[in-house]
């Protein structure tokens, strides 16, 4: 059994002196003594998170066993991917045009964990070159072409479809929003593993400020109990 946690930079812990020890992620996989694989990552969409979620599911990663943490962000994110030289990129927009890399699981000699996915090389030139080239392109497409109403019903169907194939095939899953301005109540319903705080409303955490140490052990001890009630932990030792 693994833990698997998605998200923005709410989930990876943007703001702590010590991301991968302090983060929700971590803390809540202590209590559980349970492995876990954080993919969360600074500004991504809710486009991410929905095809990270399914690339892990399709490729057998995520099993039955396992449990999966889902934080959802703001709704008006967009992700658009490219391709140069054979490596894939992602811009979110409208909040940033800088190419991201895609988070992945390596292996090393003794564990894996979730990295970026050319850490490893060279790409500092190739990025700056990408974001030079299209930065233009990009910001005429964030004032032509992304439409508010639009962008809100996609991350509501997002939600819906995933939650409802994850319930249907049994996977045991947890659903949240990120901070307050980023809640769609509709989609709470009487679902009883959507929880209804955000994480920066439960934190007291307003504008783009991000939890700290002492809300991110909260917040995982919030989730325990979420599990509980939702019994998902009848498996655990």
């Amino acid at each position: 059994m693994t833990l698997f946690t998605i998200g923005c930079s709410f989930t990876e812990g943007q703001g702590l002196k010590n991301q991968s020890i302090e983060c929700y992620s971590n803390e809540l996989s202590n209590i559980l003594k349970l492995p876990h694989y954080n993919f969360g990552a600074v500004g991504m969409s809710n486009d991410y998170i929905f095809r990270k979620i399914f690339e892990l599911l399709n490729s057998k990663t995520i099993t039955k066993d396992d449990i999966i943490i889902i934080q959802w962000t703001h709704f008006l994110r967009k992700e658009l991917p490219i391709v140069n030289k054979n490596r894939k990129w992602f811009y979110t927009i409208p909040n940033s045009f800088h190419a991201y890399q895609d988070k992945v699981i390596i292996d090393r000699k003794h564990d894996s964990i979730v990295q970026n996915e050319y850490m490893l090389e060279d790409t500092d030139s190739e990025r700056k070159l990408l974001e030079s080239k299209n930065k233009k392109i990009l910001e005429e497409y964030t004032l032509k072409f992304i439409d508010k109403t639009y962008q809100l019903n996609t991350t509501t169907n997002y939600i819906n479809s995933l939650y409802t194939y994850l319930e249907h095939f049994g996977y045991k899953h947890l659903h949240f929003f990120g901070w307050d301005k980023c809640i769609i109540k509709s989609v709470f319903d009487n679902k009883p593993n959507f929880i209804k705080e955000s994480f920066g409303g439960y934190t007291n955490t307003s504008g783009n400020n991000h939890p700290d140490k002492e809300a991110h052990l909260e917040w995982a001890k919030l989730l325990n109990e979420k599990l509980k009630e939702n019994n998902y932990k009848k498996n655990l030792i």
